[in-house]
C-alpha cells in the first residue's frame, strides 16, 4: 500500500512504479476533516504525473460534484479538501486530456453511500438506510426542490449515490466507456450500466 502521508514520501514516483504495464489508474484517494486534507486530495494530481509517466492511457479520479463544491466551498472546514480535489482535477487534465491516446475520467458524486456502519470522520452512511435516503431524494418532487433551492440545501435534496454504481462508472472510465466528466447521480448511474 501506498502511504501518501508518509514524510519523504514521492507519490509520483511511488505510482510511477505501481503502474507500470497498467492500462488505467483508478485514484479514489481522500480525506475529509483531517490536518493533511489539502495534501491528500491533492495527491491524486501529483499520481496522475506518474502514472502517465508510466505509459498508463486512462486516469479516472473519484471527486466531488461541482455543486457541492460550489455550496460547501464557502465553509471553513471544506476549504482544504476542496482546494485538493480542485488542484488534483487540474493536474489530471493537464496530464490526460490535452495528450493524444490519453484520456481521464472525473467522477463527480454529492455523496456516496454504502456499507454497513455509519459515521462521521470520515462521513459514513450504511446501505439500507442509503437506499431509502436515495429512493426518497430520487422522486420528481425532491428532484425539483434540489433544482431550485440555493446553495446547500439544493445539495441537501441531491440523491446520494450507492458505492457499488460509482465502482462502476470507474470501472466505465478505466475501460474508455465513460466521458470526461461523470458528474452527479443519473450520469454516474448511467455510466455504471456500462459494465
Amino acid at each position: 500500500a501506498l502511504d501518501i502521508t508518509a514524510p519523504g514520501v514521492d507519490v509520483a514516483k511511488e505510482v510511477e512504479g505501481l503502474a507500470r504495464g497498467c492500462t488505467a489508474v483508478v485514484s479514489c484517494v481522500g480525506s475529509i476533516g483531517s490536518p493533511d486534507d489539502a495534501r491528500v486530495n491533492a495527491a491524486s494530481g501529483v499520481a496522475a504525473a506518474g502514472a502517465k509517466a508510466a505509459g498508463v492511457k486512462r486516469f479516472v479520479y473519484v471527486s466531488v460534484a461541482p455543486e457541492v463544491r460550489d455550496a460547501a466551498g464557502g465553509f471553513p472546514i471544506f476549504k482544504d479538501y476542496m482546494a485538493g480535489k480542485a488542484s488534483s482535477e487540474a493536474a489530471i487534465k493537464a496530464n490526460f486530456g490535452s495528450v493524444e491516446g490519453l484520456s481521464y475520467t472525473l467522477i463527480g458524486p454529492t455523496f456516496i453511500y454504502g456499507g454497513n456502519e455509519f459515521g462521521l470522520t470520515p462521513p459514513r452512511v450504511a446501505t439500507g438506510y442509503g437506499r431509502f435516503i436515495d429512493g426518497l431524494l430520487s422522486t420528481p418532487p425532491a428532484r425539483l426542490v434540489a433544482k431550485v433551492a440555493p446553495g446547500i440545501v439544493g445539495v441537501a435534496f441531491e440523491p446520494p449515490i450507492y458505492v457499488e454504481a460509482v465502482a462502476g462508472a470507474c470501472v466505465a472510465g478505466a475501460l474508455g466507456l465513460a466521458g470526461s466528466v461523470v458528474d452527479t447521480h443519473d450520469k454516474i448511474i448511467a455510466a455504471s450500466e456500462l459494465v
